[in-house]
């Protein structure tokens, strides 16, 4: 008998840019410097941009894991390509472990990539 099933791949890719203004607030709610660089956390902002991620809005999901990997750092007041992807989506009896990634990149480079894992408990 199969316990899970894997719902497969989606992506979707958007132009951003990152206000000055909210990164200098989100440091200083978070108690870091603002060094002109945007912390690496402050991407989850942009996650509910994304047509991909509206389905958990108004749902109840717990983050259970977290992976960053940042190669360049992200600046302020300049454009980046984001892909937000739905890498995975198991099935496992009454829960449902959701996998993304959050690539940002900029002429091609990798900025930072990102891979959380979310977990949506099923009402029995």
């Amino acid at each position: 008998m199969q316990l899970y099933s894997n719902d497969g791949t989606q992506s979707e890719i958007r132009e951003i840019r990152f206000n000055e203004e909210e990164v200098m607030r989100y440091c200083q709610i978070i108690g870091v410097e603002y060094k002109g660089y945007v912390p690496e956390l402050f991407c989850a902002k942009l996650w509910p941009e994304f047509t991909l991620f509206q389905e958990f809005i108004n749902e109840k999901i717990y983050l259970k894991e977290t992976k960053v990997y940042q190669t360049n750092k992200l600046v302020t007041c300049t454009n980046y390509k984001a892909e937000l992807r739905k890498k995975e989506v198991l099935k496992i009896k009454n829960f449902i472990k959701y996998t993304y990634t959050f690539k940002i990149n900029k002429d091609n480079n990798n900025c930072i990539y990102i891979e959380q894992i979310f977990i949506k408990v099923n009402q029995i």
